[in-house]
């Protein structure tokens, strides 16, 4: 009784696999004209079921073939691996497996470069936290007023709070500490990033004596006149 049980199971299985399979092949196959799919399917079941329950994905233009009882898991890793920027891809119907594929791609890259983000923003808010509990009695205190502007860019009206970032950089850029610029940096791919942008710009440049030799000339002003060899990238 539990080995005819256990045959039951594995037949329901095989069988639930093919199906899933069968339904997932007319989108997988609108997917590129050059895909190959071929049944590999064997044993009783898939003779009486007649069923995908086995298949291969192969191209004349991948490195390698794939072969499956999950269509779906295997599709998915052949057109990650093998399709993805490949010159030779003609689609053959928008409507197919390939562009889900892709698009659930770019939206979990997008969701880990956003808990990235958070995690970087939640480490130097914490950066910025310390040096205020250090530096409560010691620090100037608009090097303390430009750390708690800065930080209000992570609640409220990001626009308007740029704005006054961008000003007070204009005004004592000396005063923008390295915590500051670094937590300031965090939201220049912002809509509000233009201006930040200028405000890292100026409370870098600023801040800095020039680096340049004499005479030396390049495309990228520092906005004070003078010129630079080379953009420079800004450490602590």
């Amino acid at each position: 009784m539990a080995q005819n049980d256990t045959t039951a199971r594995m037949v329901g299985q095989a069988t639930a696999s093919g199906e899933r399979n069968k339904a997932l092949l007319p989108s997988l196959r609108n997917w590129c004209q050059h895909l190959r799919l071929a049944d590999c399917s064997g044993g009783l079941v898939a003779q009486l079921a007649q069923l995908p329950i086995e298949v291969e994905l192969s191209c004349p233009h991948a490195p390698h073939t794939v072969r499956s009882t999950n269509l779906e898991r295997s599709g998915r890793a052949f057109i990650l691996d093998c399709c993805a920027g490949c010159p030779s891809h003609q689609e053959l119907f928008p409507k197919n497996f390939g562009r889900t594929v892709l698009a659930q791609q770019a939206q979990d890259q997008q969701q880990q470069e956003a808990q990235q983000q958070t995690a970087r923003q939640q480490e130097l808010q914490a950066e910025i936290n310390a040096l205020l509990a250090q530096e409560q009695s010691q620090a100037d205190t608009k090097t303390l007023s430009i750390l708690h502007l800065v930080e209000e860019l992570g609640t409220g009206q990001r626009g308007q709070t740029a704005a006054t970032v961008r000003e007070a950089a204009g005004l004592s850029p000396q005063f923008f500490s390295p915590a500051a610029l670094n937590y300031l940096s965090l939201f220049l791919e912002d809509p509000a990033g233009a201006t930040l942008l200028d405000a890292f710009r100026l409370a870098w440049w600023e801040g800095k004596p020039c680096l340049a030799s004499p005479g030396s000339k390049c495309s990228a002003s520092c906005g004070r006149g003078r010129t630079w060899t080379q953009p420079l990238a800004y450490s602590t």
